[in-house]
């Protein structure tokens, strides 16, 4: 028994010493259940490799990076849509200005369609612009700006302007001359003052307002904006000789729903 035993004892120190003898860097000395991971793991035999882990991580990542561009082409494709979309709005109303009072008339009604959809028909028709209302300008080909605003209204308003400078016709004249000429003016401009409209150019803002005045200042324009007092600005209008007026829409609204007020619907 004993013989047995120191037998097999010499076996193993034999191999050991063996394996000792191995100069590959490799260290042999590994004692059971220090290999992590595959002791009392289930399912998995000797030898297999549980890469179930790395395969989900793997997927995840996967999965999350397509789906993020995938989102990102989305929004790309949505920013373009936008984008083409502003632009052909943009040119639609420059090419407005050029276009038929009928074409004009509809393009305002689909508008007021599209902001008042719980309206019926019968109310949205309150609300349409009457095709009477627009003037065609297609024949005006200068580029529509600032700077080309006062011979718009020249070219397309000048009905609306006063015709006669009282003053230089008077001067050129004897004193006898003058006093009737002066009579007869009198009487033109008192007709004038009971037949007179208004050109009203509304901007959305007081800083517009401001420049489309400073742009019409040599048609005497009248610039009429909160920051004015609103009974200066209605003893203006009833004493003033000019036809364009420059104004912001709550500005207009506040001054024709005064009683005092001359300013009135049927003449703007």
């Amino acid at each position: 028994m004993s013989t047995k035993m120191s037998t097999k004892m010499n076996t193993v120190h034999s191999v050991a010493e063996s394996a000792d003898q191995l100069e590959d860097g490799l260290e042999y000395d590994v004692s059971e259940g220090e290999v992590e991971g595959v002791e009392g793991v289930e399912g998995v035999e000797e030898g297999e490799i549980d890469d179930s882990k790395f395969e989900t991580t793997e997927t995840i990542q996967s999965g999350d990076g397509t789906d993020k561009k995938r989102k990102r082409k989305k929004n790309d494709k949505l920013a373009l849509k936008k984008k083409i979309k502003t632009e052909l709005e943009i040119d639609q109303k420059k090419k407005l200005s050029l276009e038929k009072p009928d074409i004009v008339v509809e393009y305002f009604a689909s508008k007021i369609r599209q902001q008042q959809k719980d309206l019926s028909p019968l109310e949205l028709g309150e609300l349409y612009i009457d095709e009477s209302f627009i003037k065609y300008s297609g024949n005006f080909q200068q580029l529509r700006n600032l700077d080309n605003l006062s011979k718009f209204i020249e070219n397309k308003f000048q009905s609306f302007l006063p015709k006669i400078d009282n003053k230089k016709i008077i001067k050129k004249k004897t004193p006898k001359k003058q006093d009737k000429i002066a009579t007869l003016l009198k009487k033109k401009q008192e007709q004038q003052e009971n037949q007179r409209h208004f050109i009203t150019i509304l901007s959305m803002s007081a800083i517009r307002t401001c420049d489309v005045h400073r742009a019409t200042k040599n048609l005497h324009s009248i610039k009429l904006i909160k920051k004015n007092k609103l009974k200066d600005d209605l003893e203006t209008l009833s004493a003033t000789s000019s036809r364009v007026l420059c104004a912001t829409p709550s500005r207009m609204l506040k001054i024709l729903d005064q009683a005092s007020s001359t300013l009135l619907n049927e003449k703007i």
